[in-house]
């Protein structure tokens, strides 16, 4: 009767807040991830481990002529709110001409907000014509967020 269905009601209800709970995403306690070792070297921390990805995108990513015969930008991961730095792997990706390059995957001077790329092109590649060709770096990190 009218009884049974309001509990039924009920129970349906507690299940789909408890469901609303288990996928809250400001909750650190059960990881899908867990990181090995940080750019600190803390080892062991299970909680508050997060993926971060991003790209500087094609045609938008802003190239620094750097030294004789290379190239650098700084990423930007502020929003990933990493209280260390992480663990960083990036791509270089494009158009054309990234056979024209090394380094894509250097990177330098982790914090937990930003880091730099450095590309080495031996002077065939200037910013105009990473810009030209749409050279973007893609990138993932994973560090502590608290």
């Amino acid at each position: 009767g009218p009884v049974r269905e309001s509990r039924d009601v009920e129970h349906i209800k507690a299940l789909v807040v408890s469901a609303n709970n288990d996928v809250d995403p400001g909750r650190h306690d059960d990881p899908d991830i867990v990181l090995i070792s940080d750019q600190d070297q803390t080892n062991g921390r299970k909680k508050c481990v997060r993926l971060c990805s991003g790209t500087t995108g094609k045609g938008r990513t802003v190239w620094i002529d750097y030294l004789l015969s290379g190239l650098y930008t700084t990423i930007d991961m502020s929003k990933c709110g990493f209280i260390a730095p992480p663990n960083v792997v990036t791509s270089l990706t494009g158009d054309r001409f990234m056979f024209l390059s090394r380094g894509g995957c250097s990177t330098y001077e982790i914090t937990p907000g930003s880091f730099r790329v450095e590309v080495e092109t031996w002077g065939a590649c200037n910013r105009d014509q990473a810009r030209g060709a749409r050279w973007a770096i893609t990138w993932q990190a994973v560090g502590y967020v608290c």
